[in-house]
């Protein structure tokens, strides 16, 4: 069955305006409802309703304003990438700030992502979250403190100190983000045993088959694993970037939104299995041995 998803773009600056919402009655006559729709003005397509009291925070003002908050805690180099998703309904973008970066291990360099988000159709609030890139490979990395994110209730601004508050917030958990993913370096195993985990992913559909298949190729292959000697060789920490190569390359473009997804889902499964060993257990056997 083909997928009924909206493809992503990265054209970011385009207005909304609230128009009224109307029902009709048995008889045909319109009547106006208290829900309004919100309508991008340059194709008139209605990206979602909210009632009136909610207020539009377009993606340009977010953008230039964090902007604004970099420039303020003395942060001016930075690489921005933007991407709209569900036909403009949902809006991230993302600041790399190659100033600020940490070891995982020695040679093995991350980088931090400021990552904002923005949507119309009530999603979500206006927020900040913390992203990594990994420099080796440029793998898009997610963090697993689900406290990184910041959001501000859906207004037509933000103030530069909420903004640089936000920013201060997301280099402490930085930190903290490298350190888990150091700790997921010192668990090992096998070729098999993270194939196995794999298939224990795709059953709890966490991972798509399609998905599953692509990451085991890497995770099989050491050729094709790019960091694969700095990141420890046959460990947890390898197994996750096996699935960031292909979600990052093959994936995000298309469907940012589930690449991200699903790269939280595993990260999460793949901590809980660090700090448990009954866990680590359970889904480093075949997959019918698991569920049972």
């Amino acid at each position: 069955m083909p997928r009924n998803t909206k493809p992503t773009s990265t054209d970011y600056d385009y207005e909304v305006e609230q128009r009224p919402l109307f029902s009709l009655t048995p008889s045909g006559e319109r009547i106006k409802t208290s829900v309004v729709g919100n309508f991008r003005t340059d194709n008139d397509v209605m990206i979602g309703h909210a009632t009136e009291s909610y207020e539009i925070l377009h993606n340009k003002d977010l953008v230039d304003s964090v902007r604004e908050g970099l420039e303020a805690c003395g942060i001016d180099n930075y690489e921005e990438n933007f991407v709209v998703a569900r036909d403009g309904a949902r809006f991230y973008g993302e600041f790399k700030l190659p100033n600020l970066e940490r070891e995982v291990s020695v040679g093995d360099v991350v980088s931090m992502k400021l990552i904002t988000n923005n949507s119309f159709d009530r999603t979500c609030s206006a927020g900040f979250s913390v992203g990594l890139e990994r420099q080796v490979c440029s793998n898009g990395m997610v963090t697993l403190t689900a406290d990184t994110s910041v959001a501000q209730k859906h207004s037509s601004r933000l103030s530069l100190k909420f903004i640089q508050k936000a920013i201060e917030q997301a280099k402490n958990k930085f930190d903290q983000s490298v350190k888990d993913f150091g700790n997921l370096r010192i668990f090992k195993l096998t070729p098999e045993e993270g194939s196995n985990f794999l298939d224990n992913l795709a059953g709890k559909k966490i991972l798509s088959e399609k998905v599953k298949e692509h990451v085991d190729v890497i995770w099989r292959n050491p050729s094709l694993n790019e960091g694969f000697e700095i990141g420890g060789g046959f460990n947890l920490y390898n197994l996750y970037n096996a699935a960031t190569q292909h979600l990052t390359r093959d994936v995000a473009e298309s469907r940012y939104e589930y690449s991200n997804r699903v790269s939280g889902s595993l990260l999460r499964n793949l901590d809980k299995a660090s700090r448990s060993q009954n866990h680590f257990k359970k889904m480093v056997k075949p997959l019918e041995a698991a569920l049972n």
